[in-house]
């Protein structure tokens, strides 16, 4: 529930965030990647960009939250043509509870706030 949180305090600061629960990175990414090459074969304009645009109607930067290594969802910064910041577990070997081991990894609603507002900036500082 933690990007729920982060989203309500990002509305809190009068910034709009979108918060998407994929059930399965791997399939969403093979689709893309199945599109993509099928654009690629036929010199056509891929399709599935235009489905991720349905559930983010709106171009602005995007939070990935992953449990998993932060590369995992990396990928839809550039499937939505727009800033990333992948947010996920890179190093091993921790224990504690799961609030510690959130805030270990950057993982809790402050630091997924604190992404947003990277990401925001690297899209308002673009030339």
């Amino acid at each position: 529930m933690l990007p729920l949180a982060a989203s309500a305090e990002l509305a809190d600061e009068g910034i709009l965030a979108s918060v998407v629960d994929v059930t399965s990175g791997d399939r969403l990414h093979t689709a893309w990647q199945r599109t993509i090459r099928q654009g690629i074969r036929t010199a056509t304009t891929p399709s599935f960009p235009g489905a991720l645009r349905s559930v983010f109607p709106t171009r602005i930067p995007i939070v990935t939250v992953h449990d998993a290594a932060s590369h995992n969802m990396a990928w839809m910064g550039s499937a939505l043509g727009v800033p990333c910041i992948p947010l996920g577990v890179d190093s091993f070997g921790h224990s504690g509870t799961i609030g510690d081991l959130y805030a270990a990894h950057d993982l809790d609603s402050g630091s997924i706030v604190n992404a947003a507002i990277a990401a925001l900036s690297v899209w308002t500082d673009r030339s």
